[in-house]
């Protein structure tokens, strides 16, 4: 029974954390952009996966530069000036580590 209830609350504190975002544009100021490279895998086999993070006065977005969510104009971007982004993304959680993405910067 503790378990459950244990379960029942750590489930609810997640889902408490998480914010449901749709598609929509921000204009924001970029405080720090965050360079991360995660490598997996063995000597035959390996995978880099590199994103950044990008922190604004509005939010934190992840930025990618390949696949549904690529922005390459996204790398492009500078600290301390401000530009209005387009953002789209399931749900929000910094507990989890997960951010909306950065899919269109307009200038």
């Amino acid at each position: 029974m503790k378990k459950n209830l244990f379960l029942l609350l750590l489930t609810s504190l997640i889902l408490a954390g998480c914010q449901q975002i749709e598609k929509h544009r921000v204009t924001c100021k970029v405080l720090s952009i965050d360079k991360q490279v995660k490598t997996s895998g063995d000597k035959d086999h390996f995978n880099t996966d590199i994103y950044w993070l990008v922190v604004t006065d509005r939010g934190t977005f992840h930025a990618r530069t390949d696949g549904y969510f690529g922005c390459a104009e996204a790398t492009a971007l500078q600290k301390d000036s401000t530009y209005t982004l387009t953002i789209d993304g399931f749900f929000q959680s910094s507990f989890l580590g997960v951010y909306p993405f950065i899919t269109k910067v307009h200038k």
